[in-house]
């Protein structure tokens, strides 16, 4: 049984702890954060021995027991658990994105490899099950020649609908739930291309590869928030372009989930596939009866669970993780050459997969 420990027990930790709930082979035996009290409250809820308040403690009191640790605080701080963690020989799950810069990307990349430890990003999209059907069937060839792909994510989750500004006869959201999101991407200087972006990019390399070139448009619209809420990218691929539109200062009715707005068409020579809200695929042939698939109503808890578990299985395997972290590298060279892109008023840039080791300082 593999032994790991949990770092951050913040917005994301519910759908970690769940997932390594559900992974044979594996267990929890500490968690660490800051919040001590919180911790422990947490560790007793989900029966998990230990708690500590810093890494340095973890590391000093449990660094010889433990296989992995599973790193979930905020991006800006994975550089320094990270490197604390390899530098006692333990595996690394990173949750994404890998790093909140270029820099440190590149430095956990590097300190992973040097360490000879398996280090991977929790990058779970490709892993819903709708997705990973649709990736089925690109990779079997189904839609034959790809013509045309766009996958969009346009929806309002930061323009508040309250009191007077409602819209009469639809259903908003609880506020508590706006005022956490807000507070969590308000002061962010690189906002959604860098948070959610790397969902969707990452899915895109894993159903087609890696583009020749990549071009984007990244922009700004709600006026309390420091970083980019909206951004447009094409990848360009030998015969087609795949595009990722993200708005989500759309005005409209608020909504909890941002998954709920994705929409995904994928035109090929045999016909379409679109899939709707990571829940619904439907598949409509050139020539005969169009297909509709229904997936489960929350497809995050099967994505995090197939995504820990690749990860375990590597680590028992020794083989590498489908989101090592050079794998996960070319991804985060993708968002940083889209926020290049953009600061080039939407130049194309070659080979971006690897923008990471030809622009090393660019932040």
């Amino acid at each position: 049984m593999l032994k790991g420990a949990l770092i951050g027990c913040g917005y994301i930790f519910p759908r970690h702890v769940r997932a390594w709930a559900e992974v044979p082979d594996a267990e929890l035996v500490a968690l660490c954060d800051l919040d001590l009290k919180k911790a422990q409250r947490l560790a007793s809820r989900h029966g998990i021995a230990h708690t500590f308040a810093s890494i340095d403690e973890l590391l000093e009191k449990k660094a010889g027991e433990l296989d992995f640790v599973d790193v979930a605080v905020p991006p800006e701080a994975h550089r320094i658990v990270v490197e604390k963690a390899v530098s006692h020989g333990i595996n690394v799950l990173c949750q994404k994105p890998m790093a909140h810069t270029l820099e440190d990307s590149l430095a956990i990349t590097r300190v992973t490899e040097l360490a000879s430890v398996t280090g991977a990003v929790n990058e779970m999209w490709k892993w819903l099950p709708a997705y990973a059907r649709a990736g089925a069937m690109i990779a079997a060839g189904e839609l034959g020649h790809i013509e045309r792909v766009r996958f969009t994510a346009e929806c309002n989750l930061l323009l508040p609908r309250r009191g007077e500004f409602a819209f009469p006869g639809v259903a908003d959201e609880d506020p508590d739930v706006y005022e956490e999101l807000f507070r969590r991407y308000q002061p962010m200087p690189r906002m959604i291309l860098l948070d959610y972006g790397p969902h969707i990019l990452d899915v895109l390399r894993f159903w087609f590869g890696e583009p020749t070139a990549l071009r984007a448009s990244v922009a700004r619209t709600h006026p309390g928030v420091a970083g980019d809420d909206a951004v447009n990218v094409t990848l360009r691929y030998p015969g087609f372009d795949a595009e990722m539109a993200i708005d989500v200062s759309r005005p409209g009715p608020q909504v909890r989930d941002n998954l709920d707005a994705e929409a995904v068409a994928v035109r090929g020579s045999k016909g379409l596939l679109t899939v709707m809200a990571g829940k619904w695929l439907e598949w409509h042939p050139a020539d005969g009866e169009s297909v509709r698939i229904s997936f489960p109503q929350e497809p995050r808890v099967e994505a995090f669970r197939n995504s820990h578990q690749d990860f375990v299985s590597s680590l028992k395997e020794r083989r590498s993780p489908q989101s090592s972290m050079r794998d996960s590298l070319r991804t985060q060279s993708l968002v940083f050459a889209a926020y290049e892109s953009s600061r080039r008023d939407g130049s194309w840039l070659s080979q971006p997969s690897e923008f990471a080791s030809s622009h090393p300082c660019v932040e």
